[in-house]
């Protein structure tokens, strides 16, 4: 499964967690990295994909989750 997700930051980290929950593979991300890109360069995208990464560990912790992996194990997803 792949997802693409939103176009800005605080939308597409919440989604990119859902997604790799869902069990994606691959997510992409739209247009963040691409602000990086036209305001500082290399520097920029560098910047902006630690802060997705950032944002992604502080969701993971937040709700309790040791790692990525742990996203996926049964149970993690609860259905109605």
């Amino acid at each position: 499964m792949v997802c693409r997700c939103g176009s800005t930051r605080e939308c597409a980290v919440a989604d990119l967690i859902k997604a790799l929950a869902l069990g994606a593979t691959a997510v992409g991300v739209g247009r963040p990295y691409v602000y990086g890109l036209a305001l500082e360069g290399k520097d920029g995208i560098i910047h902006v994909l630690r802060s997705l990464l950032a944002e992604a560990e502080l969701i993971i912790a937040v709700d309790a989750y040791p790692s990525l992996d742990a996203l996926r194990v049964a149970g993690a997803l609860h259905r109605n």
